[in-house]
């Protein structure tokens, strides 16, 4: 929700690494694609004309890069069958023509990544959830992201979860149908105004709490979250980024409740050090009411399983979310994944979203927020 662009590697890269697909989009298969001249190119700002086409090349904070050039084509969300997905209307009747980024190159983590790719879904009139309103494809520009460790649900068009025994329409949307297995709210969903028009999807910060202690008491202190970029929503940020502004007060507080000082270096927690890791709030300006959004120790600490081979096998690491309510004995390696290092602004990434359904209504300017179950069995999207 940060990024604008769709982008994924294509046949002709030689360096791109291996992905959540077995092979490459090859355009050479393709029937409906075209490449776009420098006539037609439609990144502003990024595309530059190269031998006849529309060529680019995207950085990333975090040094990685991907170079490539735009091509459109027939583009929908389906299964990992494609002729599964052409055959069932509720994936084919969402296809609409995009111009997306051919990779011809990945660098950084873009090349070690899971996934295909990026899928940019921005405010920004040139994402495919912008395309497919203006096709008329889906019912509103809108939609919903609802992630937890497993992975979770993608509505389009708005949000398909409701409460399990609600069996009203939420938000145009009949919920009668969910199962108890289904994704649902645990909660109503509660509305504030996005504080920009274009770009980032920002709200407005009213307080914060490590545990109960308040550590935005000055003016100073809370406009370090709501000035420059402001609080932006990132789902393309698996972390969480506090303004640096905060950190004195932030240090003390999670010193006062957790019994140590905050670090986002590897530690060793026995369970009851860990039940004593406080929950991080932060308080946004509702429509109706102030809304306090919690990250919780189980989305904010990783797991890390550590090799039983060589200990200096660091790409052999894995991380996976902590179960609290099976106690263990002896100690477990954490990494705390809350920053406290943003220069202006703060990122509520991944793991501040998780086990919350994210409506971004960009229609309306808002956005919605609900605690969820987020786990889906059936189709790893829905149209609304």
């Amino acid at each position: 929700t940060g990024s604008r662009l769709v982008a994924f590697p294509c046949t002709a890269c030689a360096n791109c690494g291996k992905h959540a697909s077995s092979s490459y989009y090859d355009p050479s298969i393709s029937t409906t694609d075209t490449v776009n001249t420098c006539q037609e190119c439609q990144f502003d700002g990024m595309s530059k004309c190269d031998n006849g086409t529309c060529q680019f090349v995207q950085r990333y904070t975090e040094g990685s890069r991907i170079s490539a050039y735009e091509i459109t084509d027939i583009m929908w969300l389906g299964t990992h069958d494609v002729l599964e997905s052409m055959a069932d209307p509720a994936y084919i009747n969402t296809a609409v023509p995009f111009v997306f980024g051919c990779q011809t190159s990945e660098e950084g983590l873009f090349r070690n990544q899971y996934a295909d790719g990026i899928m940019g879904v921005a405010m920004h009139q040139a994402t495919l959830i912008a395309a497919m309103y203006e096709a008329g494809t889906i019912p509103r520009h809108a939609f919903s992201l609802c992630l937890n460790f497993e992975g979770g649900t993608f509505s389009l068009g708005g949000t398909r979860l409701g409460l399990r025994d609600d069996t009203s329409a939420l938000h145009g949307n009949d919920t009668s149908s969910l199962s108890p297995s289904s994704p649902h709210h645990l909660e109503p969903m509660q509305f504030a105004s996005l504080t920009k028009n274009h770009g980032w999807y920002a709200v407005g910060v009213v307080s914060v709490h490590v545990g109960d202690i308040l550590i935005t008491t000055t003016e100073t202190l809370l406009s370090a979250f709501n000035d420059a970029k402001g609080a932006i929503i990132d789902s393309g940020t698996t972390d969480s980024y506090l303004p640096r502004a905060i950190a004195r007060p932030f240090m003390k507080a999670w010193e006062n409740v957790a019994g140590h000082v905050h670090s986002n270096r590897l530690k060793r927690y026995t369970y009851d050090e860990f039940q004593r890791l406080p929950n991080i709030t932060i308080t946004i300006d509702g429509l109706e009411g102030n809304i306090r959004w919690s990250a919780t120790p189980s989305n904010y600490m990783e797991e890390i399983i550590l090799p039983r081979t060589k200990p200096d096998v660091k790409a052999t690491q894995m991380f996976k979310r902590v179960d609290i309510t099976k106690p263990w004995k002896g100690t477990k390696p954490f990494t705390n994944r809350i920053y406290v290092d943003e220069p202006k602004g703060c990122v509520l990434g991944g793991n501040w979203m998780s086990d919350h359904d994210i409506l971004f209504d960009i229609q309306s300017k808002r956005i919605g927020i609900a605690r969820a179950e987020c786990t889906y069995r059936d189709s790893e999207y829905v149209v609304v």
